[in-house]
């Protein structure tokens, strides 16, 4: 995940883009002040960062073995809070729940199921056909919220027993699903 990833992430949940955009780097800006002061920066429950101080010392250039002088510096580092590597550890202990999507059309060549939960990628969960023309596919998905749609024959369908929806950046609307 990279600063565009969470910038995409925060306009999910919050607002445009743009405003996501501006929200993120006010954060990480407030953070770099905060640390050119060499005050600790603390986020209870995710981390702190914090200011180290490395003194001088020798060192080898790597190419011709001479010794070298490093010079004393500050370097930024971070410090994980419990509740952080709880979840980094405990996301593999975590019950996940195999969510059944179904869909029916069928006159439809194909359908895919595409999702905060793959990454929007279409091709990751193509659904199977049954006489009946009812398409499903079954996902694993961890407790959280969850916006999704179908592609069916190329074209993006509503769920239509989806009764929550949010509006995309497209202008049109996602649906949603909660898993307890």
């Amino acid at each position: 995940m990279n600063k565009e990833d969470i910038i995409n992430e925060v306009a999910k949940t919050t607002c445009s883009k743009v405003e996501a955009g501006k929200a993120v780097n006010a954060f990480l800006d407030a953070i770099k002040k905060s640390l050119k002061k060499e005050n600790k920066v603390t986020l209870v429950g995710f981390g702190t960062f914090s200011v180290s101080k490395r003194s001088a010392k020798t060192g080898r250039n790597p190419q011709t073995g001479q010794e070298i002088k490093i010079a004393a510096r500050k370097v930024p580092k971070f410090t994980a809070g419990k509740a952080l590597r709880d979840s980094v550890n405990m996301i593999d202990k975590i019950n996940k729940e195999k969510i059944t999507f179904k869909f029916y059309s069928p006159e439809a060549q194909s359908v895919f199921l595409a999702g905060c939960f793959n990454e929007w990628n279409p091709a990751a969960n193509p659904l199977e056909k049954n006489k009946e023309g009812n398409w499903s596919t079954v996902v694993n998905l961890v407790p959280g919220r969850y916006e999704y749609r179908f592609i069916a024959d190329g074209l993006w369908k509503d769920d239509p027993t989806c009764m929550m929806r949010n509006l995309n950046q497209y202008g049109g609307y996602n649906c949603l699903l909660n898993v307890d």
